[in-house]
């Protein structure tokens, strides 16, 4: 088949697993193209990272204002050219944009995966919940998709709010990918180091990080706490403040290599989808501690593959009284249960039964 991957994208998960969609994909021996959109955190050497035979497609969509009216036209064009069998669109703008532009002409020839739909985010008011529950159903009736959702959450909030058809596909690691990173020395496992590893964002909580460092550092000034990426500018200068280390954007290996170094991993999310990169903690065997919400808790289970924390005083208790042993207990027992679940062996057998019903249309 021929498939087209759309995406906007910045140093995300939703990313991570459009390029290991494409790599299965071109083993299968399909032709692949991904259309990508960038912005802040897109990483530098995107080409380097993609197998020659995967074809990548630069497309301007930001600032929105200036550049939408050019992407529509330039997207528009590629369907024209490729003439995919299979479009593939990922995250809400490439999504709703993505399916404006294409139309009827590609109804039931199209997958959406939202990565986190909008809907899921907490921060949103009734109006805007009203709103973007109208623009999918637009989008979705000009062009009929079937939703791919990324977790059970992220599912049944589809199949409320949108009534669309889903099916789920969780979110997985590259095999092979961590073993380059999970042997770590005795020495940076004695390094007293939290680490998080994502984009600075409202999702995220920042603030909470920072207070959960503040209140920990009082007590153990030996413990040191570092934000993996960028993002939000005041967001930043909040966890700075607060004696956290922002690395900003870093590449995929040197982020990995962080996250590897890591005594404990803490998510402070307050929504998501599957993260990927909570995944990749677990698959290094870096102890997670995440805040307790409807993402994490089908992720962790409390003192057997991680912990969960309800607020601040919880979450730097835990820090502060950490016992060695049980964590790294915890981290074995984690990535026994996820070394199956989130494989890119399962993965690309689900992504290849998606995709059959396709290859039986053509």
């Amino acid at each position: 088949m021929r498939i087209c991957h759309v995406i906007e994208c910045g140093a995300t998960g939703a990313l991570e697993m459009v390029l290991l969609m494409a790599e299965i994909q071109r083993t299968q021996g399909h032709a692949v193209l991904i259309a990508y959109s960038p912005r802040a955190g897109t990483p530098a050497g995107l080409r380097a990272r993609i197998h020659p035979d995967v074809r990548l497609e630069r497309l301007v969509m930001r600032p929105i204002p200036l550049h939408i009216a050019g992407w529509c036209r330039r997207f528009a064009g590629l369907l024209r050219r490729w003439n995919p069998d299979v479009l593939h669109f990922h995250g809400a703008r490439a999504g709703f944009m993505g399916r404006l532009v294409a139309g009827r002409r590609f109804g039931n020839r199209a997958l959406y995966s939202p990565h986190c739909i909008s809907l899921m985010h907490l921060d949103r008011s009734g109006v805007e919940r009203a709103l973007f529950r109208g623009l999918e159903r637009l989008a979705n009736g000009i062009c009929n998709s079937i939703y791919v959702a990324c977790c059970v959450p992220e599912q049944r909030v589809i199949d409320k709010e949108i009534g669309a058809t889903t099916t789920l596909l969780e979110n997985a690691v590259e095999d092979g990918l961590l073993a380059r990173y999970a042997e770590r020395t005795t020495g940076e496992r004695e390094r007293k180091r939290v680490v998080t590893c994502s984009r600075i964002s409202a999702a995220k909580d920042p603030s909470l990080f920072a207070d959960i460092c503040g209140a920990v550092r009082a007590a153990r000034p030996d413990i040191e706490f570092r934000w993996i990426g960028d993002g939000d500018a005041h967001r930043r200068k909040l966890l700075e403040d607060a004696g956290v280390r922002v690395t900003g954007w870093m590449s995929r290996s040197d982020a990995l290599r962080e996250v590897a170094d890591g005594w404990i991993y803490l998510s402070t999310s307050a929504w998501e989808g599957l993260p990927v990169s909570v995944l990749e903690a677990i698959l290094l065997k870096v102890p997670v501690l995440c805040r307790r919400a409807e993402w994490s808790e089908p992720v962790v289970r409390h003192d057997d593959t991680g912990f969960l924390f309800d607020n601040m005083d919880a979450a730097s208790e835990m820090l502060i009284g950490h016992d060695t042993a049980r964590p790294v207990a915890v981290a074995e027992n984690a990535w026994k249960a996820a070394r199956s679940r989130y494989s890119q062996t399962r993965f690309a057998a689900e992504l290849a039964r998606l995709y059959e019903q396709f290859e039986k249309r053509g």
